[in-house]
């Protein structure tokens, strides 16, 4: 193979790669971000009109820390990635077990059908949460859920 063959190969490989980057970058990663977004944002109303029902106090610490977990993943979608996520439960691991046993205790102190309700709001968020932040990591592009 002759050398000019050979840079242009290198050169279309590089030109692809970037170009592949950017479609990702600008138009992937945007709409999993939306579509998180979305899905939170209809748990959250979801969660709302639950306890709207009479399903939970809107004063209780599970429903008042678990919407807020939503409010923070919608709000700092764009800072969430599996990088940040690992970084911080090495960091600061006790304020990451701190935060959730809170809130498993919170959610343990409810009615047998108001902890299972909320525990399905808690399950469901986690995993629209995961998927996006698997989604959206590297090498992860093709692992999605």
């Amino acid at each position: 193979m002759e050398i000019e063959t050979q840079i242009a190969n290198v050169i279309w490989t590089i030109v692809l790669t970037v170009g592949l980057y950017f479609a990702w970058d600008r138009l992937a990663v945007p709409f999993m971000r939306d579509n998180m977004r979305q899905k939170l944002f209809q748990l959250r109303r979801e969660m709302f009109l639950y306890m709207a029902d009479g399903g939970i106090s809107p004063d209780h610490l599970a429903y008042g820390m678990l919407r807020h977990r939503m409010n923070s993943s919608i709000r700092f979608a764009d800072g969430l990635s599996l990088t940040r996520a690992i970084v911080a439960m090495i960091a600061v691991p006790d304020d990451c077990k701190a935060a959730t046993k809170k809130l498993d205790d919170a959610i343990n102190s409810l009615p047998n059908i108001a902890r299972a309700k909320m525990e399905d709001f808690r399950k469901k968020s986690a995993l629209v949460v995961g998927r996006f932040v698997l989604g959206r990591s590297p090498g992860a592009a093709f692992v999605q859920c």
